[in-house]
């Protein structure tokens, strides 16, 4: 069955008429790499995805679902800036941020609009930055002595906003202005 140009197909996995799998920007929730389909999969209906950096399988909609690296209307648009990377000696990719950005990584979590007792718990792990809280992992942050899922989700969403995540990691010259921010913050009165 056809309709103008697409092609209507009954999806195998829902049984849905699909034209074709929605495009979409998928990251990883585990290692935050995007994942991009290619080859058969690039056109397939399929619902689930998994990473080809850390093996993780997940299902981000429920319906048939592409990854792209671009959205349909913006591909090179508007490129993102030039992010030099570093290779750590553990073998993962660290980022240099933008300089803008290294600002956000600068500012004390006890200016976010999230509550006292996210920023409370996050004191008591010794976190007064960004840039220190963006490095740690959720379920480091999970293991934390009172550190719940809640807690987790409304910093996760606070971060959002920011557009920063969680296990971000950062290159050694954005992690030394870290380092002296603290530094100063210590010295004050």
């Amino acid at each position: 069955m056809t309709t103008g140009a697409a092609l209507v197909v009954p999806c195998a996995k829902c049984g849905q008429l699909h034209t074709d799998p929605i495009p979409m920007r998928l990251l990883c929730e585990r290692c935050g790499e995007l994942h991009i389909d290619v080859d058969e999969f690039a056109t397939k209906l399929h619902h689930t995805h998994s990473c080809q950096h850390c093996g993780l399988t997940w299902r981000p909609a429920v319906i048939c679902t592409v990854g792209v690296q671009f959205l349909p209307g913006f591909r090179n648009a508007n490129p993102p800036p030039a992010m030099p990377k570093f290779a750590p000696s553990n073998g993962q990719t660290a980022i240099a941020l933008p300089s803008d950005d290294n600002e956000k990584l600068l500012e004390p979590i006890d200016t976010w609009d999230v509550s006292s007792r996210v920023i409370s718990r996050l004191e008591g792990m010794d976190v007064r930055l960004t840039g220190e809280l963006v490095v740690l992992r959720g379920k480091d942050l999970l293991k934390a002595r009172n550190f719940g899922k809640g807690s987790l989700r409304e910093l996760e969403r606070a971060l959002a906003t920011k557009q920063l995540s969680l296990g971000t990691r950062l290159a050694p010259e954005v992690r030394e202005l870290i380092k002296q921010r603290r530094r100063a913050m210590e010295r004050r009165p």
